[in-house]
Order: structure tokens, then sequence, then C-alpha cells
């Protein structure tokens, strides 16, 4: 990837090419970045895409009995909900659960089940907090309540908060440059690269101008968001000084995200953008799931979520 191509070299032929080598359109974004780039902003992406599998059904395709051969190919629930999650929602939305998932293994574990050591053996299959949250809830929580979590989660990646950031270097092999902070460095770097919304931003622009690919250098650990906010600017004037080209746009300083004070007419409106409780802590942040748990308002959050996706 590091490799530099010549102005000019992704011609819609040579995206054709290379998409070719992929079944699946998230796969060419990640292991041909350059050329979906240049594919999706001339708008070559269907035409040159037209054999690949699409990533999601059809509406109207989860029929009662495309649901139950799908069904057919997990031995477990939990492989089903995360392998086709939306064949999970129309069997649940149909109450075919019992019909459909009878031969799979739904044995569910007996009450005082997770202990301390349980609990443990669950946290070292992840490497974050918020991998451990999303697959394995029930574990986490019951953690939390205990206050074991810090003891069972300390081999586990440090990831930012709502209240710190770490400072990251986005670096390409012709001195240029670009300096940000975030509370999740890999989610923003993969956001700066890939995200469409980040169409207008200097990276992805610079991408599509040179073909090159930028590496990331995270520059310090996770710290408070006011510190973080002055390391930014004191790592840009670092880069300068060494000849860096800096593509930052404006002024260094920004938080990478704004703060948000968790009431809760915002947690319920962050809970009608999502699914599950997973995924809003996944979303939003553990902030989110801290002010709910803090305020009582678990299970109601919990029902408004469940009640949007069974209207």
């Amino acid at each position: 990837m590091g490799k530099k191509l010549p102005n000019g070299y992704w011609t819609k032929e040579k995206c054709h090419e290379e998409a070719l080598k992929f079944k699946y359109k998230i796969d060419f974004r990640n292991k041909s970045n350059s050329a979906y780039v240049i594919a999706y902003s001339n708008k070559w992406l269907d035409e040159i895409c037209s054999q690949m599998i699409p990533n999601r059904k059809p509406k109207g395709f989860w029929t009662k009995e495309n649901c139950a051969n799908e069904a057919l190919k997990h031995k477990k629930i939990g492989d089903l909900k995360r392998n086709e999650a939306q064949a999970y929602r129309i069997i649940v939305k149909n109450n075919w659960y019992e019909e459909l998932c009878s031969h799979m293994d739904l044995k569910r574990n007996p009450v005082g089940y997770w202990n301390y050591e349980t609990c443990e053996k669950a946290a070292l299959k992840y490497k974050t907090k918020t991998d451990f949250v999303k697959n394995d809830q029930v574990a986490y929580e019951t953690a939390i309540k205990n206050k074991w979590i810090d003891d069972i989660c300390s081999h586990m990646i440090i990831q930012g908060n709502i209240l710190k950031r770490c400072i990251y270097a986005l670096e390409f092999i012709d001195n240029h440059a670009y300096i940000g902070l975030s509370y999740n460095a890999k989610k923003r770097f993969e956001d700066h690269i890939n995200d469409v919304s980040y169409n207008t931003g200097n990276i992805l622009k610079y991408i599509k101008k040179t073909g090159l690919y930028p590496k990331m250098k995270i520059l310090t650990d996770y710290i408070n968001y006011e510190e973080a906010s002055v390391m930014e600017e004191i790592k840009k004037q670092e880069y300068i000084k060494n000849g860096w080209i800096i593509l930052n746009k404006n002024r260094c300083g920004g938080l990478g995200g704004n703060i948000i004070k968790w009431n809760k007419e915002k947690c319920i409106e962050a809970a009608l953008n999502c699914k599950n409780i997973s995924e809003l802590i996944n979303k939003y942040g553990g902030g989110v799931y801290g002010a709910i748990r803090k305020n009582g308002w678990y299970e109601e959050i919990k029902n408004i979520i469940k009640n949007k996706h069974e209207n």
C-alpha cells in the first residue's frame, strides 16, 4: 500500500480490474482503498462492482423459508445473530424462534453462573472493554456490579473515553502528515480512510490526488482532553519543525468529538438510533451506559429500543 502510484493510474479500466479480485464491496474498500476511493468519487462503483455479492439482502428477501434455510446453517443462536442479524430480527419479530431454531444449542447459564472466575474467563477472550460488553454483556454487567471490572480487564488495551484523547499522526511517504486527536484512534483512522462522510476531508482528498495511503502513528497515551487539545498543537509544531507538510485544514485543538452531558433526553435520543444496548454503548461510548445505570434508566431505555424495533 505504501508504494506510490503515478497520478492518473486508477483509470476506470484499472479500477474494474481491481474490483474483480473481490466478492464484496467492503473487501474492495478495505484491501484496495485507493482504487475504491477513485471509483466512488467518479461514480463507477455500481458498474464495476456489479459482479459482487450484495452485503445486505433486498427488502422482502427474508421470508419464512429463507429464514429457515439460514437458521439451519448455524448451531448456536449467537452465531445466527452475528452472521445474519437481519434474518435473526425477522425470526424474533414473527415469533418463528422456537420453530426455526429448535435444532440450536439454546442452553442458558444457570442462576449464579457468573462468578468472579467465569467473568474473568470471559474477559480474557477480548482485547478491549468495548468488545467485552458487546459480546458478553451479562458477564460485563456482573463484573461492574461486583466491582471486578478493573481487575479482570487489566490485560486489555486501554482506549480513551468521553474525557480522554490520544494524539495521533497520519504520515504519508512523501513527507505530508495530518495531526489529530481521538478517544478511539483506530476508529478515527478508519473514518478518515473509509467513511464517505469524510469525502470532503483533507485525508481522503490527498489519497485521491496522490494514490498514497497513510500510516498511523500514536504519539501519546490517552490523556485528559484539555491537555490533549494543547498537546495536539505542540505535536503539530514538532512535525513542522522537522520538515513535514501539514494537511490539517484548521488549527489543531479540536476535541475530535464533542463532550456530551448524558441527561435522560439525550440518552433516549441516542437509544432511538440503535438496535440494542450493546450498539448504544459501542456507538456513543461508556458515558451513556454509565448515565443510564447511575440514574436507574436501564430498563426504560432497553424497552424503548425493544418497542421501536417490534413496531
